[in-house]
């Protein structure tokens, strides 16, 4: 199946799927920041960026290992629960 979700989907206030929904990104990981419990992978395709959340609240230890060792670069598949942080889009992980 192709790849029917892009970021610049996510960003669009038209396009954007709701609040809470689940949804599935093809991309690679621009940056990652490591803030101990909590790993922010940038997710970059053709049409742009987004943040991502890996929290140990709600990842298994293996997961939130996972993403904080992926190489830079790497494509990957992300799913998650779309929401809303002030004004900027974010995928909980």
């Amino acid at each position: 199946m192709l790849k029917q979700l892009y970021v610049k989907d996510l960003l669009d206030e038209r396009k954007t799927p709701p609040e809470g929904e689940t949804v599935e990104l093809l991309g690679w990981i621009k940056l990652r920041r490591d803030h101990g419990g909590k790993v922010f992978l940038y997710i970059t395709d053709s049409t742009g960026t987004i943040q991502t959340i890996c929290s140990s609240d709600t990842l298994s230890t293996d997961v939130l290992k996972t993403a904080k060792s992926t190489p830079l670069e790497s494509a990957v598949r992300i799913g998650g629960r779309v929401t809303t942080f002030g004004d900027e889009r974010e995928i909980i992980v």
